[in-house]
């Protein structure tokens, strides 16, 4: 999956993971979903604290749509991923 690098940072004494995320536009929903479900996988199988950041290429909020279209599953499936801490 070439959508994502996730990174183990430590201090020696602290660890933590950094995820960045980079989903480009022109990839299908299946690669979308995909990349969801692997960064859920995560969110369940790591112990540090962590970190995910990048460019989703998804908005929150329908108004924030200028052309293209609105997918609520696509959108419900990323916030499930991600938890509730969606900024």
């Amino acid at each position: 999956m070439n959508q994502f690098i996730t990174l183990s940072i430590s201090n020696g004494m602290t660890t933590w993971q950094c995820s960045v995320i980079y989903a480009s536009p022109t990839t299908t929903a299946a690669s979308r979903l995909e990349l969801w479900d692997h960064l859920m996988h995560l969110r369940n199988n790591i112990l540090e604290p962590e970190l995910i950041l990048g460019d989703f290429n998804k908005v929150k909020n329908r108004n924030k749509i200028s052309g293209g279209a609105f997918n609520l599953y696509l959108l419900s499936r990323m916030g499930g991923s991600l938890g509730q801490n969606v900024y």
